[in-house]
C-alpha cells in the first residue's frame, strides 16, 4: 500500500495546518498521473481549437469585407 497526502486543513486550536495521510492502492500515483496528462491534453486541445476558430473567423470576415468592397 502506498500513502498519499489527501488533504490539509487549518486546525482551530493551534492555528497550524494539519495534513492527513491515507492508505491508497499502489496504482493510485499512476492514476493521478494519467488524470494530470489527460487534463493537460484537454487544455492543449481547447487552446488549439480557439486558435483555429479565431483564424477561420478572421478569414471569413476578410472574405466578406472584400466581397462587399466589390459591390
Amino acid at each position: 500500500m502506498a500513502r498519499i497526502l489527501i488533504k490539509e486543513y487549518q486546525e482551530h486550536s493551534s492555528g497550524g495546518l494539519k495534513m492527513e495521510l491515507i492508505n491508497v492502492s499502489d496504482r493510485a500515483p499512476l492514476y493521478l498521473g494519467l488524470i494530470t496528462l489527460n487534463s493537460a491534453l484537454a487544455t492543449v486541445t481547447v487552446v488549439w481549437a480557439g486558435i483555429l476558430g479565431f483564424g477561420l473567423s478572421a478569414l471569413v470576415l476578410e472574405s466578406v469585407s472584400r466581397w462587399l468592397k466589390r459591390l
